[in-house]
């Protein structure tokens, strides 16, 4: 299965930053090389990090003492790389079955 790809952001220390929202899971690497998986983060605050100008203030400010974290060695499966073939796949199946889409 295909791992979890993250977002390549611009900051002195934060290299990537991605998030599952299956899991309500954001995860940061840091340019050492360090990967953290911060959990019950909402999707808006994962969207304003991402916007935010400095990540190192906007995680330190509104994550790091606002959400448990743990350290992970890699990272997750991405459940969507298979359910979006499955999806096509439906859909496809759903048009045979039920009529032509107008």
């Amino acid at each position: 299965m295909k791992k979890l790809s993250l977002t390549k952001v611009t900051s002195s220390n934060i290299a990537a930053i991605g998030y599952l929202s299956l899991k309500m899971a954001m995860y940061v690497r840091f340019k050492s090389g360090e990967l953290y998986e911060y959990e019950k983060v909402p999707k808006l605050v994962y969207r304003d990090f991402l916007n935010a100008e400095s990540k190192g203030f906007y995680l330190r400010d509104h994550v790091r003492d606002r959400y448990h974290f743990r350290k992970l060695d890699e990272l997750p499966d991405d459940p969507h790389a298979t359910s979006i073939l499955f999806s096509a796949e439906y859909s496809l199946a759903s048009v045979g079955t039920h009529g032509a889409w107008f």
